[in-house]
């Protein structure tokens, strides 16, 4: 047996000249695939928002029910996961999805198995994800509904 975390799958697979496109976890259960694309976009792009810097967060024009429909089945089985918003955000010239999440597990095991569940829905729209406890996210959803709540 080979114990690895997230990060050295990262580093082992992001390489340019891997063999390895992805991983699985629990191949014979869920079957949870996390490939390449999913490495790179969405764990971790950490940042900080600067002082003065113009945030607006609101709800996505273009909401993906069938996304948010497989994230509440998939929550109910992630026991971590208490709450979860779904907003859409603006900043600078960027603009994403802003998923928060209300969990008491690691960031880093709960993030790529969300991400791997809304990429196929994502259009090619950035996803950024954070958690409840951040300050960042307590303020995203203020006066905001969950789509999820345990």
């Amino acid at each position: 047996m080979l114990v690895l975390t997230y990060a050295d799958y990262q580093t082992i697979i992001v390489k340019t000249d891997s063999l390895y496109e992805g991983f699985v976890i629990n191949p014979y259960g869920d079957n949870i695939v996390i490939n390449k694309n999913i490495l790179n976009n969405v764990y971790p792009r950490k940042y900080e928002v600067k002082k003065n810097e113009s945030v607006m967060i609101g709800i996505p024009k273009d909401y993906p029910i069938q996304m948010v429909k497989k994230l509440k089945t998939a929550f109910k089985s992630i026991v971590d996961v208490k709450k979860a918003y779904l907003l859409w955000m603006a900043r600078n010239q960027e603009m994403s999805y802003l998923l928060v999440l209300d969990t008491s597990g690691n960031e880093k095991e709960v993030f790529p198995l969300v991400g791997e569940i809304c990429e196929p829905y994502l259009g090619g729209k950035p996803l950024d994800m954070v958690t409840l406890k951040s300050k960042f996210g307590q303020d995203a959803v203020e006066n905001q509904k969950p789509f999820y709540q345990k």
